[in-house]
């Protein structure tokens, strides 16, 4: 019986003084990036997960999980709604083309170890733009051969955008910069009296102008900024009244609204007029439309996933 006792004791001992799963640092749950594919059947979703998720656009359901090296920092469907290009930061493996049917990677050459956060197609998808880390712009033509690479930014490019229907970049980082490939122009502009970090751009679909987003610098008082651009680079008007940085801006495909997602989800119309916000308990880091602009999808610091509809009601939470 005494030995009985003992065992029971002992196990006991054992379960109560196991360990507790360990908690997920909160670095490793922020993402980054949220793209819709232009056929509307995938949403891809990255960021410090080490994982690239492919969800579902009919039932959200996570289709397939890419294990990458880590910080998925920004991504940018080919019209096929096949292939999308990944940029990374923190790894020297560099960034890569993925094709979600036969999971091929294809490396993209030419750029630096410290990585990249702004990746694009121009409007036609014959090139493709990447800003890196060390203020390098770089253009590849489809094939992926590096046609021209300049320094864009003296510090990093963190956002880019190319015009609708030109071979015109916006890009962002501790400046603004425009690069017209035809006349091999660069037309630099400083945005604010003082120095702060731009993190995101956006053409309209019409090409007359175009927005972006900076991180402001609330312990002097800087508030973030919208600001609206003219295809030359002068400034048409800003708008503030975000409670933190803006993380990423997305027009309509109408034209008609800009999502922005920062302290909370917002939607601006053509005027710049603030006409809806929702605020989801969380900062806010990518979000982009659905190819016929009824939904959104969002991420956020702590994991979430979030489908919303037009009017920013809430449709689905995806936890990853």
């Amino acid at each position: 019986m005494l030995k009985f006792l003992l065992t029971t004791l002992l196990f006991g001992l054992l379960f109560s003084c196991s360990e507790p799963a360990p908690e997920v640092d909160p670095f490793d749950k922020i993402l980054w990036t949220a793209d819709w594919s232009p056929d509307g059947q995938y949403i891809v979703v990255g960021g410090n997960s080490g994982d690239l998720n492919f969800i579902s656009g009919d039932d959200y359901s996570i289709t397939k999980s890419v294990p990458v090296p880590q910080t998925v920092t920004n991504t940018s469907w080919y019209n096929d709604g096949k292939n999308v290009l990944v940029s990374f930061q923190m790894t020297d493996e560099g960034s890569f083309s993925f094709n979600i049917d036969t999971e091929k990677k294809t490396r993209i050459d030419s750029l630096p170890s410290t990585g990249n956060r702004a990746v694009g197609w121009n409007y036609d998808h014959s090139l493709y733009a990447i800003g890196d880390n060390e203020g390098m712009l770089s253009i590849y033509d489809s094939d992926g051969q590096l046609m021209n690479k300049f320094e864009g930014d003296p510090k990093s490019i963190t956002g880019l955008d190319w015009h609708p229907t030109e071979n015109i970049i916006s890009m962002v980082g501790s400046r603004l910069g425009i690069y017209d490939m035809e006349s091999d122009s660069f037309n630099v502009i400083t945005p604010r009296d003082q120095e702060v970090l731009m993190l995101c751009v956006d053409w309209h679909p019409s090409g007359d102008f175009f927005v972006t987003g900076d991180y402001g610098d609330y312990e002097i008082g800087l508030p973030s900024l919208l600001q609206f651009w003219d295809p030359a680079g002068s400034k048409i008007k800003e708008v503030k009244g975000m409670k933190s940085e803006i993380r990423n801006i997305k027009w309509s495909k109408n034209g008609e609204q800009l999502a922005v997602a920062s302290n909370m989800a917002y939607i601006y119309d053509y005027n710049a007029t603030m006409i809806r916000q929702n605020d989801l308990g969380s900062q806010l880091w990518g979000i982009d439309w659905d190819p016929n602009d009824s939904r959104l999808v969002t991420t956020t610091e702590n994991g979430s996933v979030y489908v919303l509809s037009d009017k920013l009601k809430v449709v689905k939470m995806i936890a990853l």
